[in-house]
């Protein structure tokens, strides 16, 4: 998995358009969760991607 942010282009719901959204890595937030599994973004308008 990609540890540095990157960037891609989704189609965002609420903007009806498409649109570039910088994503990373989640890193579990207490010790212990296991290892990163997921990634999230947003874009500029705020919009959480997974």
């Amino acid at each position: 998995m990609q540890l540095q942010p990157w960037l891609e282009q989704r189609m965002c719901p609420q903007c009806q358009d498409v649109v570039d959204v910088q994503m990373h890595v989640h890193a579990p937030e207490t010790p212990g969760e296991g290892p990163a599994t997921a990634a999230i973004g947003y874009d500029a308008a705020g919009h959480e991607f997974h």
